[in-house]
């Protein structure tokens, strides 16, 4: 699963929501309609500073940084190994994530809520 928000919709409510909407569905119980699954994770390149951000004001933790996790296809900006520009380019890649503790902690499911609650 994956959330995919056209440019207009950035740094608005509507970000929050889908993320927040998408968490409930992942850690529900599976009576509930949910997943109840263990651990949802999140990840970005370190270059999506706005992604990143994101993903921590909704509660994600960030665990680490995969380097060179990804060869990205010609023409998309990223890391060059030998700096030389005809190379394909390469993706250091954060790694972000929320655990079902995580999610059923008082404290969490309080920032999720105030976070839910905003409108613009």
């Amino acid at each position: 699963m994956g959330i995919i928000l056209l440019p207009e919709w950035h740094r608005t409510f509507v970000s929050t929501h889908a993320v927040g909407v998408l968490l409930r569905h992942c850690f529900e119980p599976i009576d509930q309609g949910g997943r109840a699954l263990r651990r949802v994770e999140w990840r970005t390149s370190v270059r999506n500073e706005g992604s990143a951000r994101l993903a921590k004001r909704m509660g994600f933790q960030q665990e680490g940084i995969l380097r060179w996790l990804l060869v990205l296809p010609a023409g998309k900006i990223g890391e060059h190994r030998t700096g030389k520009e005809e190379e394909l380019p390469g993706r250091h890649t954060i790694i972000l994530s929320v655990c079902w503790d995580d999610w059923e902690s008082e404290a969490f499911q309080q920032e999720f809520q105030r976070q839910m609650l905003r409108s613009t």
